[in-house]
């Protein structure tokens, strides 16, 4: 069991920072191993840290992230590949794409001409995603495991979000035009005010 956060603005307007922090400390219930997350301006920031110590030691770098109109982030749980080797936590990058994620990848093969960096089964999503592109690589996974994601297109700026079994929440900030994302409704309670919830 991991957590997923994240949000895209649809105008100039972005999130507030001790909301977003608040947040990531209800994400957290999910998966306290490694904390991570990816914004155009900032790439990937991930750490085997808690959310807590992680919000310490990367305040400044949350945010700048949060001046970005997207953010994915992350809190594991460690199923395949150690925390300890930062490789294996999210968010997880292709040439193309990245990505964090909920649930446990078993059934699903890895693919042979891709270069793996670490151990970390939710790495076999994005080289899927690469390969085949979303709606293709993800149909190829979606009768094998369950799962709960949150891509983006680095080069386009598209969010992409699935979920097959893992659950996935939505909220949306009608005054600020603002669609948040998480793995539970609980995680995204700190943006109830002035939104639609899903």
């Amino acid at each position: 069991m991991c957590g997923i956060l994240g949000y895209i603005c649809l105008s100039d307007k972005r999130p507030d920072l001790e909301t977003f922090k608040k947040s990531l400390v209800l994400c957290s219930s999910r998966g306290t191993d490694a904390t991570g997350f990816w914004t155009k301006e900032t790439g990937s920031i991930k750490l085997d840290l808690d959310e807590e110590d992680f919000i310490k030691k990367f305040e400044k770098e949350l945010k700048e992230g949060l001046k970005s109109s997207t953010m994915i982030a992350h809190c594991r749980a460690t199923t395949k590949g150690t925390e300890k080797n930062n490789v294996n936590n999210h968010p997880h990058e292709s040439e193309d794409y990245v990505l964090v994620h909920n649930g446990s990848i078993f059934r699903t093969d890895k693919l042979k001409d891709y270069n793996y960096k670490g151990e970390c089964d939710s790495e076999i999503i994005v080289s899927y995603i690469q390969k085949y592109g979303p709606q293709q690589g993800l149909t190829e996974m979606f009768g094998s495991d369950g799962m709960a994601i949150a891509a983006v297109n680095k080069k386009t700026g598209m969010l992409y979000l699935f979920r097959n079994q893992n659950p996935t929440s939505l909220t949306i900030d009608k005054k600020n035009n603002i669609l948040y994302f998480g793995s539970t409704f609980d995680i995204l309670k700190p943006f109830y005010r002035y939104v639609k919830t899903m």
